[in-house]
């Protein structure tokens, strides 16, 4: 997805409220566990090199790597271990489309 696309903006709102929205909406409950000890988000190395055809997919991904260390500098002293996890890249049908 591009600037350039028809519908950016739906189709970015939508990749926003997957990547950004849910998982700060879906970490909120977990935090007033009391058994609650280990907090893990699966991000992306897109937060970290970024691919100009999908920017809001990688600013997105870099939103979630700040507010992962953020929430482990949060719940350090309630002990609670924040752990992210940054898979290696792989290629896929779609990665031509990105790369072309």
């Amino acid at each position: 997805m591009t600037v350039s696309d028809e519908n950016f903006y739906q189709k970015a709102s939508a990749v926003i409220t997957t990547n950004f929205t849910y998982p700060v909406h879906l970490t909120n409950p977990f935090l007033g566990l009391t058994s609650l000890d280990t907090i893990i988000n699966v991000t992306s190395g897109l937060a970290f090199v970024q691919l100009t055809k999908v920017p809001v997919y990688c600013a997105t991904k870099a939103f979630f790597h700040t507010f992962t260390n953020a929430l482990r500098y949060m719940l350090k002293a309630r002990n609670i271990e924040v752990t992210e996890i940054i898979p290696p890249g792989i290629r896929y049908r779609s990665w031509r489309k990105w790369n072309s």
